[in-house]
């Protein structure tokens, strides 16, 4: 029942907090504090990070010191989607147990359950990436609207409707750290069609955009900004200084100039390949 409520007084959880989403030193300051008071149950404590990946590097640090030195009787339940982006030296000293997505039809079932329209599950599952609890979450925020208005910014940004500034201001007031992972997202469908892989998101993104990402046949390219996104995503969830209003507008002006490498990559209406 305490657990049902919250108020089990030997499970601390901790989540991300602030408008980048992430897990400060402070917060784990407390777990340090509470694994060394003893449990009022008796039967041990829990300390359970969601979305680990989140922390940044003080936490990081932080945390590790609990990991090298635990604290009798206490599990530590670190849970991430992204286990990759942890510290090695957090990877190294937990059990990894991986779980793997339920059946598409199970979390449609499910989503039915928490009141989710038949007609707007499918996108989201898809934009979840398969997670129900993740697509729950954007139909809670409302997130439909932003994945479709994100990609019309793109497609104004490209056309000369929106100057990267005034994109980059727009995505700092939004969530900053989603909407680049999104971008990813894209970039990663965009090489696999590249390579001739089938069309495993239809309908998902605009495709005027990915036809337009396509034509340069350039896919290293297109991976090497994969990678540079990536590096600025875990710089802006773990550094307190970085601008984010500047950061996107690095990433975005990187982004024009290879579409405006596509534009010019193709003769006679035929991608040039180099």
């Amino acid at each position: 029942m305490l657990l049902g409520h919250g108020s089990h007084p030997d499970r601390i959880v901790i989540v991300p907090e602030g408008a980048q989403g992430t897990i400060k030193v402070d917060a784990i300051r407390q777990v340090s504090e509470f694994s060394a008071e003893t449990a009022q149950q008796g039967n041990g404590k829990v300390v359970l990070v969601q979305n680990a990946d989140r922390l940044n590097v003080q936490a990081a640090n932080a945390l590790l010191k609990n990991l090298e030195e635990p604290p009798a009787r206490t599990l530590f339940v670190l849970w991430s989607a992204h286990f990759t982006r942890l510290m090695p030296t957090i990877r190294s000293r937990c059990q990894q147990l991986a779980f793997s997505l339920p059946a598409t039809e199970d979390s449609q079932k499910w989503l039915v359950q928490q009141c989710v329209s038949a007609d707007q599950f499918p996108q989201l599952l898809n934009i979840a990436r398969g997670s129900p609890l993740k697509a729950l979450e954007y139909h809670e925020a409302n997130l439909l609207q932003v994945w479709d208005e994100w990609q019309q910014q793109l497609i104004g940004l490209q056309a000369g409707r929106v100057s990267v500034s005034e994109l980059a201001e727009l995505w700092k007031n939004r969530q900053t750290g989603m909407i680049l992972s999104w971008l990813s997202d894209w970039i990663s469908e965009a090489v696999k069609q590249m390579m001739g892989a089938a069309h495993s998101t239809t309908g998902l993104f605009q495709p005027e955009l990915l036809s337009a990402a396509i034509a340069t046949a350039r896919a290293s390219e297109w991976l090497a900004f994969y990678e540079k996104l990536n590096v600025l995503r875990v710089q802006l969830d773990g550094t307190a200084n970085l601008n984010p209003s500047l950061a996107l507008e690095m990433i975005l002006i990187e982004w024009s100039r290879l579409m405006r490498t596509s534009s010019r990559s193709r003769v006679d209406g035929k991608p040039v390949r180099n």
